[in-house]
């Protein structure tokens, strides 16, 4: 397939990703606790390698201290196909956009495996229909997994640079995750996830945050069922948001003061973090059990 001026380019340097990783960091007071930081990867324009005009691709992380930009690569698009040479200057095909069912992509360790093509739809990005393809699950040694789409000229729905350096995904609770939340071209959002209301999702639980008013009922009842209380020692505009552990937003509210009562009668049981959120940003996070 010829490549259409509308579509999506992967390699174009007004590109830029937002990719969520949730995984596993309890302390003490939370065991189960699970962070999510966002990174976002984007060009900072081209450079000339041989005869070839690469796009030069950074990675920055949006949350802590360590957001310092970082070269990981280039790339460049070629009809449907898409290459990538990374800082060691390795150079492989990175996606191909006109797979069709019963083809099959090798995916590197820890993968180490064929993933094979089962569908192939569309989804219209920018008024233009975009190739979607799915692959069949993949199935590691239990308790992971995970499951793998490409949309054309955005790439996989776990990152940018998900088949170069994938991973494998733990189902058991706590959880992990990577999912691209949005995708920009020239600053304007042509893609996002529909279980991320934002680009941006951090949930880090550390000293430099306020802490809850009190570590025995800032979020009770907990376990609970029907309702739930939650008090902070700060006044309002406040956000609360419960998230569940893959950091998807399940409800969000907003009070004007604390302690603060909300209808939990329709969440599943599982667990699920408690986050408040203030002018200055996340102020605490707890975990909370429905049950």
């Amino acid at each position: 397939m010829q490549a259409h001026a509308q579509l999506v380019n992967f390699s174009d340097t007004t590109c830029q990703w937002y990719v969520a990783d949730t995984y596993p960091n309890g302390s003490m007071q939370d065991p189960g606790f699970t962070e999510t930081t966002t990174t976002t990867y984007y060009y900072e324009g081209d450079t000339l390698i041989g005869t070839n005009t690469w796009s030069v691709m950074m990675a920055r992380p949006l949350a802590g201290s360590g957001d310092v930009p970082a070269f990981i690569g280039c790339s460049r698009s070629a009809d449907d196909l898409v290459f990538f040479r990374d800082i060691t200057e390795a150079t492989d095909t990175l996606y191909d956009f006109s797979l069709l069912p019963g083809d099959s992509v090798y995916y590197p360790e820890p993968i180490d495996a064929f993933l094979n093509v089962v569908l192939v739809t569309s989804v219209l990005i920018a008024n233009e229909p975009h190739r979607v393809i799915d692959f069949a699950p993949f199935l590691g040694q239990i308790p992971s997994s995970f499951e793998e789409r490409w949309i054309e000229g955005v790439g996989s729905i776990h990152g940018p640079l998900f088949p170069r350096y994938p991973r494998n995904f733990m189902s058991e609770v706590p959880g992990d995750s990577l999912m691209l939340t949005c995708f920009e071209r020239a600053d304007t959002l042509l893609w996002s996830h529909q279980d991320y209301p934002d680009c941006i999702v951090n949930i880090i639980l550390g000293i430099e945050h306020p802490q809850l008013t009190d570590s025995r009922d800032n979020v009770w009842p907990n376990p609970g069922s029907q309702e739930v209380h939650v008090a902070v020692d700060l006044t309002g505009p406040l956000t609360v948001v419960f998230r569940d552990l893959q950091g998807r937003t399940i409800q969000q509210h907003g009070v004007q003061g604390s302690p603060a009562r909300f209808d939990t009668s329709f969440l599943a049981n599982g667990i699920y973090t408690v986050q408040v959120i203030g002018r200055s940003g996340t102020l605490a996070t707890k975990l909370w059990i429905k049950q």
